[in-house]
């Protein structure tokens, strides 16, 4: 369909400035310099009038702020909840994943032979060689050789459980595959132990967003008759999982940026580890507005709820990744 010059290319409506009051739609084509549309993408996202620096300075600094402005009815000026979660959490994987990569690069690069001979390092090993094989000669006929103790392994086989719903016979089976499973992921680690750390963040993410709706329900129950719904509790939730996610981002790259100045790296990171206990209590306190004592009560109740949670999806992710090795 062909519109004219005072219509809006998206929904045909008539425009009478800049954006369509009907859509939305900024009414600025993309024939143009391409500098020009570069600076205007990055004038959208770094100019301080935008919607992400509002909704990014807003996340870090006041606790519990989004969540009531999108209680209010604002939420234009602001990233949505689920688009601020799911930008976050890719973020901060992302950078955790290339920093393990290049530390792992400068490791192996680290840990390369030399093989340039050093002259003097030869003689001060043989030296040292020497003098501890003189002190051996002259102990051996004072002192009786004691056997060193050994540490006893850990065995699979003395690893037990028991479901008791279970008949005998199938626990049997059971306990046979799982310890086949075991030993299977125990070659693994041992043959690739740097595997484990990246393996359990690959789990973390789907585990953290499955758990987003059970805490939501939590913090329904622990917060009865304060008139809100579960969908405002579930936006809260939202945005605590957004500030972790950032903020541990943040941690990451300036414990990488500051790691030759371990003074300031010391003070700032004690500051950072402080805050995040901090906001989540004041976005209780903010949101709900109870008084400190009973939401500290809550805050504990709820976080130890939480950690029992988070740690028993872990454990069951893992166990399942052993049983389908």
């Amino acid at each position: 369909m062909n519109t004219s010059n005072n219509s809006c290319p998206n929904c045909y409506s008539p425009v009478n400035g800049q954006y369509c009051s009907r859509c939305g739609q900024k009414q600025a084509g993309i024939n143009r310099f391409f500098l020009r549309l570069v600076n205007e993408v990055l004038e959208d996202i770094f100019s301080t009038d935008s919607r992400a620096w509002r909704t990014l300075s807003a996340l870090l600094l006041r606790p519990g702020f989004l969540s009531l402005e999108y209680f209010n009815g604002r939420r234009a000026r602001y990233v949505q909840p689920i688009r601020l979660y799911f930008i976050s959490s890719v973020l901060f994987f992302v950078v955790l994943t290339l920093v393990d990569f290049f530390d792992l690069t400068d490791l192996a690069t680290a840990n390369e032979p030399n093989t340039k001979p050093n002259i003097e390092q030869s003689a001060a090993v043989n030296s040292a060689t020497s003098i501890s094989e003189l002190e051996k000669n002259s102990k051996q006929t004072s002192i009786v050789d004691e056997p060193a103790p050994t540490k006893k392994p850990t065995d699979i086989d003395d690893i037990e459980f028991s479901l008791p719903f279970l008949p005998e016979e199938k626990q049997v089976k059971l306990k046979t595959l799982y310890k086949k499973q075991l030993s299977k992921a125990k070659a693994l680690v041992e043959a690739d132990s740097g595997a484990f750390i990246p393996a359990l963040l690959e789990l973390s993410p789907p585990i953290i967003f499955c758990l987003l709706p059970l805490f939501a329900l939590l913090l329904k129950l622990g917060y009865l008759g304060r008139g809100l719904y579960y969908a405002e509790h579930l936006i809260l939730a939202l945005h605590n999982h957004s500030f972790v996610f950032l903020w541990l981002t943040l941690y990451t790259l300036l414990s990488l940026a500051l790691k030759q100045f371990p003074t300031v790296w010391s003070s700032l990171s004690l500051a950072l580890g402080l805050w995040v206990p901090l906001y989540l209590w004041l976005s209780l306190k903010v949101v709900f507005g109870q008084g400190a004592i009973v939401t500290s009560i809550k805050y504990f109740v709820l976080g130890f709820t939480y950690a029992v949670m988070l740690g028993g999806g872990i454990g069951l992710a893992l166990l399942i990744g052993v049983l389908t090795l």
